[in-house]
Order: structure tokens, then C-alpha cells, then sequence
């Protein structure tokens, strides 16, 4: 660890092979030794250095990456996009490509070990900054890393010594300048930038499928190691890392209106966070008009009224066919309701104006042949008795033909009719009975001419059956 002239604290990592430490002619056993394998952490590989630092964690440079050592569990060194060379020369530990230096802050380092997923951002010096690194260097001794009392580091490669002074290490402090070059859309260029100017309205084909849209940004120290990350407004959530790469691509792009979006940082990690930016929009297919969406819609909407529509009609003629019949149904039960009452009135009136009459005239004219008979014979005693009955045949069939049309009902309505049934009741059967109207109801003063006879048969049905359960 180091600090540099920007009173940041940093980590020089140099990639070589490491050391043996232990006597090669005795067996591992006969050392006391704990094992760490895959289960706590570390990589199926081999171990070339290991490093120290002073809050006593062992960082551990492995053939598959660099590992951070507790004493009881390791974590694997998270490379990001953004670090992508860093990726190449750090985590593909053993490979033959030229490797370089990397220097991480200790800011930086101590976010990552908070947060593993965070993105970690590095300073890589490689060949193009004059480091001559190889991943496997000949000598098998160490350390391979070394600070002299200067403050100068040394380190070890497969060509020699190279030394590295951090306080004259080279800051870029220029923003590299951004520049959107050209728009290709289905493999043909539909804009480019000749002349450094923004489209006031850069319109796509409809149905656009591809897009490419390059960009660049000019930094003279080293334009290789320059990072971008763009953002499509309107369609990315967030912003892509794209590492070196000068192009941007997109596919079936909705009809609307985008702004791509184009940020840049230089070797040194000063980024231009102003960008550039090119408005453009995409023209929409017929289909994808804000017309035939709303043209759709009311077609949908209008279907589902129809339908609702036809629902109600058919509820609507199924209710008038209900009421329909049960009209019918109500005239029907009237005509057998007025034709029965009809019926009570005829034989009401045959009853009374012709079996009574019949049985008065027979009455009269046996109390007459009495008369002729002597006062002590038996013919005359059992005339009499013949004429009794008669007289209470006659008052039953009177009674009869009151119930089946009593006038007291046309004369004073049902209310009176119920009140004078339930007095004459009592009277004859020795039961105190009362009728209680309800005078607000209106069917209590007015009742239907057809229904009048029903309601008092009814209603001495009624009064009937309290009799016979008492006197049976």
C-alpha cells in the first residue's frame, strides 16, 4: 500500500509466478498444516504469491484470480465491464498474455469489500505505458515486489527490474471530448456527423429492425484505454458500460421519440460527465398510429356496448315474455274467478228461488192439510213433525245460499262482512272471535268482486277449524 501525490491510498499488484516455501523433499504430512479447499472459498488452481496487508488480511494471486483471506473464509475479486482490461491481466492469472499493473484506491477497496457487486474503479498501466511484464517470469524467488526507502517500488519481470516512482506518476486531468459520428439503421447510414452538428429532427424508416449508432471521443495520451457508457432515454432503465467499444446497438425499436445519451472517461478515470446527446425518433408503421390504436379501441369499445346492448334486449324480451304470461295467467285466473262467482250466483239463486220456494209452497200446503185432520189423530202429529223438518230444511238451504252470495259482502265491503261473520260465530258456537282490520290498508275497504266469495269462504274455514279440534 502506497500513498500517492493524490493523498489516495493504493494497491500495486504485480503479476508473477511465486515461491516455495516449504522443504520440497518432505511429504506435506509431516508438517503441522490446516487445509483450506473449495468449500471455504478458494479456487481449484494454483497459488503463485501471496501478499499481506496491514489490517492482516492475506491477498492470495492464484492461477483463476486474486482471492482476500480472513483466516477462515476467501473472496473472490469481483472484476466488473468497466475494468475489463483489468480483467484480462488480473483473473487470467496464468495465462502468456503481457500482463501490467494494476492500482486500485483504498477507498475503492474498502467499498468492495463492503459490497462485493460494487463496481470497482482501477488505474492499469500495460505495455502501452512502458511496463514490460511477463506472467511468468523465469526466477522461482521472491518476493517479486519490493519498496526501497525513497519510496520507489521495484519489481520483478521476465525481462529485468522495472522501478516505478509514485510521485511522479502522470494524471490525465482532461475530459476526453465526445463525438457522435453516424446513425445506421437496417444497414444503411441514415446520418452522419460531417460537420459537428446535432439533427434538429433525425427521423427513422418506419419499421426500423437494426440500429447502430457509433460514437468516439478524442484523447491524445492513450485513446485505447478511453471507457464509455450510453443510454437510450425511452428504452434502457439504466446506463450500459461498454468499455472501449464505439458502437451502440439496438433492435425493433418502438415508434416514438428516443435520446441516446453518450459519457466518456479518460486513462485516468476523468469522465466527461456532460456527454453528448442525439435526439431521433422512429416513424410509426400504419398500424402503430396513434389513429388506428384509437380507432381500434373504439371499435373495441363499441363491441362490447353491442353486446352489452343485445343482453339487456334479450333480458329485456324475456321479462315482457314473463310478464306477458303471467298477465295471461292473471286474466285467466280473473275469468275462472268471475266465472265460478257466477256460478255461486246462480245456484245461490236456484237455491233460494226455487228449492226454498218449493219446500216454503210444501210447507204451506202440508200446514194446511193439518187443518183438515182431527186435533188428536196421528196423521196430524207426524205432518207436523214432516213440516219441522222441512221449515229447518229450509232455513239451511237459506243459510247455504247466503254463504255462497252473502249481500251483507256487496253491501258493505269485507271488512264489515269479516266483522259480522266473526259476531254471528260467536254467538251460534259459543267462541269469542274479533276481526282487527288494518283501515290503511287498501285492500281492506275494497276488495276485487271476484275475490270477495273466496275471501269469506275462506275465512269461515277458518273460524271452522278451531271448532272441530276443540269439540272433536
Amino acid at each position: 500500500m502506497n500513498k500517492g501525490p493524490i493523498g489516495a491510498l493504493s494497491m500495486l499488484l504485480a503479476l508473477c509466478p511465486g515461491a516455495l516455501g516449504l522443504n520440497p523433499s518432505l511429504d506435506i504430512n509431516q508438517y503441522a498444516h490446516t487445509a483450506w479447499t473449495i468449500r471455504e472459498g478458494f479456487f481449484k488452481g494454483t497459488i503463485y504469491s501471496i501478499a499481506q496487508t496491514p489490517d492482516g488480511y492475506l491477498w492470495l494471486g492464484t492461477e483463476f484470480g486474486l482471492l482476500r483471506f480472513d483466516g477462515n473464509r476467501s473472496m473472490p475479486w469481483q472484476a466488473t465491464p468497466f475494468t475489463g482490461r483489468w480483467r484480462t491481466t488480473v483473473i487470467r492469472f496464468g495465462c502468456t498474455r503481457p500482463a501490467a499493473l494494476v492500482r486500485i484506491a483504498r477507498s475503492e477497496l474498502d467499498a468492495w469489500i463492503a459490497d462485493p457487486k460494487r463496481t470497482v474503479h482501477t488505474t492499469v498501466w500495460d505495455a502501452a505505458d512502458g511496463v514490460r511484464l511477463r506472467s511468468t517470469a523465469p526466477s522461482g524467488y521472491g518476493p517479486r515486489v519490493a519498496k526501497s526507502t525513497d519510496g520507489k517500488l521495484w519489481f520483478v519481470t521476465g525481462d529485468g527490474v522495472q522501478i516505478i516512482d509514485p510521485r511522479y506518476l502522470s494524471f490525465n486531468k482532461l475530459a476526453p471530448q465526445i463525438h457522435i459520428e453516424r446513425v445506421t439503421a437496417d444497414h444503411k447510414i441514415r446520418w452522419r456527423n460531417l460537420w459537428s452538428e446535432t439533427p434538429s429532427n433525425l427521423r427513422l424508416p418506419k419499421l426500423s429492425r437494426d440500429l447502430e449508432i457509433d460514437y468516439t471521443a478524442l484523447s491524445l495520451v492513450a485513446p485505447e484505454k478511453i471507457r464509455f457508457r450510453y443510454k437510450l432515454e425511452g428504452y434502457d432503465g439504466d446506463w450500459q458500460d461498454a468499455g472501449n467499444r464505439r458502437q451502440a446497438f439496438y433492435t425493433n425499436l418502438s415508434p416514438t421519440n428516443y435520446r441516446f445519451r453518450v459519457m466518456a472517461s479518460n486513462n485516468s478515470g476523468v469522465s466527461n460527465e456532460t456527454g453528448t446527446a442525439l435526439d431521433f425518433s422512429v416513424a410509426p408503421a400504419y398500424y402503430q398510429t396513434t389513429w388506428v390504436r384509437i380507432l381500434c379501441g373504439t371499435v373495441f369499445l363499441t363491441m362490447i356496448w353491442a353486446i352489452h346492448r343485445l343482453r339487456v334486449r334479450i333480458l329485456e324480451e324475456r321479462h315482457a315474455i314473463s310478464e306477458r304470461h303471467r298477465g295471461e295467467i292473471r286474466a285467466l285466473n280473473e275469468c275462472l274467478m268471475k266465472a265460478h262467482e257466477e256460478e255461486r250466483i246462480r245456484t245461490a239463486g236456484e237455491l233460494h228461488d226455487g228449492i226454498l220456494q218449493q219446500i216454503t209452497s210444501f210447507t204451506l200446503r202440508l200446514g194446511t192439510a193439518t187443518l183438515k185432520l182431527p186435533a188428536d189423530s196421528e196423521a196430524k202429529t207426524r205432518i207436523k213433525g214432516l213440516q219441522k223438518e222441512l221449515i229447518q230444511m229450509g232455513t239451511e238451504i237459506r243459510q247455504l245460499s247466503h254463504e255462497l252470495h252473502p249481500a251483507v259482502l256487496q253491501e258493505a265491503g269485507l271488512t264489515a262482512a269479516l266483522r259480522s261473520y266473526c259476531e254471528e260465530f260467536s254467538k251460534i258456537r259459543g267462541i269469542p272471535v274479533s276481526c282487527e282490520v288494518d283501515e290503511s290498508v287498501p285492500w281492506s275497504r275494497t276488495l276485487p268482486l271476484s275475490h270477495r266469495p273466496g275471501s269469506t269462504r275462506k275465512r269461515g274455514e277458518a273460524l271452522e277449524t278451531p271448532r272441530r279440534l276443540k269439540f272433536s
